[in-house]
């Protein structure tokens, strides 16, 4: 399919709906603000959405009214990974030169509820809105989550700026193990570069925007998302020219910690709806 391509002043977009109904690039100026597509691979996006769940639940198994459910994994992944709607076909409800809608209608199957998922993503004068909607259509309660995840362009002096009130202590196996609070919340970089810290955790409590600059370049992005937003899962991998930043409604594997704050329980036809605002500026 034809990638789906916005453009308005400084701002263009490439949307791929068959590949997630995710972006292939976001440019400013020319430039990539996220990191373009780099392969084949889901992970090789620019950006794509998360849902009905973010990042992982363990080994892809949860048990819910005395019933195993069993999630598909990728290939080398040992928990499911950041929901379907990333692994999955898109459909094109409506687009124009500056926005996109997409669809998404999932039958019950490894995920046991029927769901259908709406994006919609449109050009502002300096960056774009993309807002997510997730509707319960079955008829039981279904554990809902959305998120957002941008791959960004890394260099030695990088920055990434975001105030949070605690982190999550991972565990080897990439699942959550302790909660740390601050006392206040506080840049977890303390103005050091991105590239300082290998990471791949969970922020607790996302106070204001979130913020990246890119001296070398000239540039800065500030996100800003929607209050159901509150976690930030940030991926430093090290020795490479990326890194994410990803507004999330809630922490990794929720599903086994029942009762904790951001995994919401949609009644049968309500929707669960997050927006992310990405503004672009010059240094």
């Amino acid at each position: 399919m034809t990638p789906l391509l916005l453009r308005s002043g400084d701002v263009a977009i490439a949307i791929a709906p068959e590949r997630g109904g995710g972006l292939l690039g976001f440019h400013w100026r020319g430039q990539p603000v996220f990191a373009d597509v780099r392969g084949d691979a889901p992970t090789d996006m620019a950006c794509v959405p998360l849902l009905p769940f973010a990042n992982r639940i363990a080994n892809g198994r949860f048990v819910l009214a005395g019933r195993q459910n069993m999630l598909p994994r990728l290939p080398g992944e040992a928990h499911a990974l950041h929901g379907e709607g990333w692994l999955s076909a898109w459909g094109v409800a409506d687009a124009g030169p500056t926005h996109a809608t997409l669809d998404f209608d999932h039958p019950a199957h490894h995920w046991p509820w029927h769901y259908r998922a709406v994006q919609h993503l449109r050009l502002t004068d300096d960056g774009y809105h993309h807002t997510l909607h997730l509707t319960n259509l079955d008829n039981t309660p279904m554990p809902a989550g959305l998120g957002l995840h941008p791959w960004l362009p890394s260099a030695a002096t990088t920055v990434y700026h975001g105030l949070h009130t605690g982190r999550w202590q991972m565990g080897e196996d990439q699942l959550p193990r302790e909660a740390v609070i601050a006392a206040v919340p506080q840049d977890w970089w303390h103005g050091t570069a991105v590239a300082s810290q290998i990471v791949d955790t969970c922020f607790i409590g996302r106070v204001g925007d979130l913020a990246i600059a890119w001296p070398e370049r000239g540039m800065a992005l500030t996100m800003t998302p929607s209050p159901v937003l509150c976690f930030t899962h940030v991926y430093v991998p090290g020795s490479t020219d990326f890194f994410c930043v990803e507004p999330v409604s809630h922490s990794p594997d929720a599903i086994h910690r029942p009762g904790e704050p951001g995994l919401v329980w949609l009644q049968p036809g309500e929707t669960l709806s997050a927006d992310v605002t990405f503004r672009v500026s010059a240094l």
